[in-house]
């Protein structure tokens, strides 16, 4: 993958109630076409350092300023790609 940044997801929950939506702030990683490929949720700030923290939790509060991205909006990755992340069939 060629990067990644944070960003905002929005997911589909399904209960008894029904079909609602539910957001959570992603690691998002992009292809080489810069097209969203893949999330990691529930990540947390993180740093070995006050600083190193604080600019991660800046980089994740960055994310409200970018479009919030749907499951829909992620590419099917390639076999190639598949590979290059290490996914096995």
């Amino acid at each position: 993958m060629s990067r990644w940044n944070y960003r905002i997801v929005q997911i589909t929950d399904m209960d008894l109630s029904g079909v609602g939506y539910s957001y959570v702030i992603a690691r998002v990683y992009y292809n080489d076409k810069g097209e969203p490929v893949a999330y990691t949720a529930g990540v947390n700030a993180y740093g070995e350092t006050l600083e190193e923290l604080g600019t991660d939790w800046n980089a994740m509060a960055d994310a409200f300023n970018n479009p919030t991205l749907g499951e829909e909006d992620f590419a099917v990755p390639t076999d190639a790609e598949m590979k290059e992340y290490g996914v096995e069939e």
